[in-house]
């Protein structure tokens, strides 16, 4: 998913941006950088406030982010 589709998705684009430029400064491939912006952008999808998110029991917040690939 581009960063354009997720802002006219109304996704929490600020979230996304600074997860891309933590992404960016790791020493792993392209492909590897494309795999977890995509997963970080099912996750935001999914689960739009990761405060709310983190209330949730631990089992089910480990099997969202198997869910989602992240």
């Amino acid at each position: 998913m581009s960063l354009a589709v997720e802002r006219a998705a109304g996704l929490p684009v600020d979230l996304l941006d600074t997860y891309a430029s933590h992404v960016a400064g790791l020493a792993i491939t392209t492909g590897a950088r494309v795999n977890r912006h995509r997963a970080a952008g099912r996750f935001l999808a999914r689960h739009p406030d990761p405060a709310v998110w983190m209330g949730r029991p631990t089992p089910q917040r480990v099997a969202d982010l198997h869910r989602a690939k992240a």
